[in-house]
């Protein structure tokens, strides 16, 4: 059995978002936005 090393890992992360003129959102922006976590999935049907 072997250990891990203790490396970080550089991950891209959000840290700013401005959305203008979409749909509902005329003028939204997010500073400073911390890092989390979201798990999405899309309904599958199982027709054959």
């Amino acid at each position: 059995m072997t250990k891990e090393n203790n490396v970080r890992v550089h991950v891209p992360r959000i840290e700013y978002l401005r959305v203008q003129n979409y749909r509902a959102l005329k003028n939204l922006e997010l500073k400073d936005i911390k890092p989390l976590t979201c798990c999405s999935s899309f309904p599958t049907s199982n027709k054959a």
